[in-house]
């Protein structure tokens, strides 16, 4: 999934593992750039709820992607 804010783009990419995801992939391109991996055993909207508590902007945009 991709979003694209103004002059920002954010790209989600996960991997599944025997239908349940393993790892997400954030990458951020615009005024600043950066890669997140997160893996483990993941719930896309527990992560988007945490976003604001662990300070990395765009995760919100999680809430968004229907499994």
């Amino acid at each position: 999934m991709t979003v694209k804010e103004q002059n920002d783009e954010i790209r989600f990419m996960i991997r599944e593992v025997n239908g349940k995801i393993a790892e997400l992939l954030m990458i951020t391109g615009g005024d600043g750039s950066s890669v997140v991996s997160i893996t483990g055993d993941l719930d896309l909207k527990t992560i988007a709820s945490l976003s604001d508590n662990i300070g990395i902007e765009g995760l919100e945009d999680l809430d968004k992607v229907k499994q």
